[in-house]
């Protein structure tokens, strides 16, 4: 199967992952990033680190599966506050209320607005790489 085959089979648990790992970095005030990949059995992982890494995962040289990498999940240095044009409330409880809220506000955006173009956009990439291999096979 095809890396852009791969992608399009398990989309829904990407997107799951995705979200999940957005959701994660928006509540750590984007001090880290995951980096989404799938294997070719499906298998979805992520590496975690700091915001700006640019590590990558790399399959072991006996592995049979392949890795394809989707995207970087990032929001440098987010403050929910300023994006929801709110003041930090003074009562602990009603401060975590409205921040769970804020979460799972930004959550939903990226879910709705982000995350399948992403994925549409990884397609496409990997596409692209599979023309572009095709061609090269046939001309050697």
């Amino acid at each position: 199967m095809k890396a852009s085959e791969i992608i399009a089979k398990y989309r829904k648990e990407i997107a799951e992952s995705m979200t999940d790992a957005y959701r994660t970095v928006i509540s750590h005030a984007g001090r880290f990033q995951y980096k989404v990949y799938v294997w070719s059995d499906g298998e979805i992982e992520r590496l975690q680190g700091p915001q700006g890494d640019n590590s990558c995962l790399v399959p072991k040289t006996n592995e049979p599966r392949s890795l394809y990498y989707i995207a970087t999940v990032s929001e440098p240095y987010i403050n929910i506050w300023d994006i929801a044009g709110e003041s930090v409330p003074d009562d602990e409880a009603e401060k975590e209320a409205k921040e769970a809220e804020i979460i799972d506000c930004l959550t939903d955006e990226y879910r709705s607005n982000s995350v399948d173009d992403i994925i549409d956009n990884a397609i496409e990439k990997a596409k692209e790489d599979e023309e572009y291999d095709d061609m090269f096979d046939d001309n050697w």
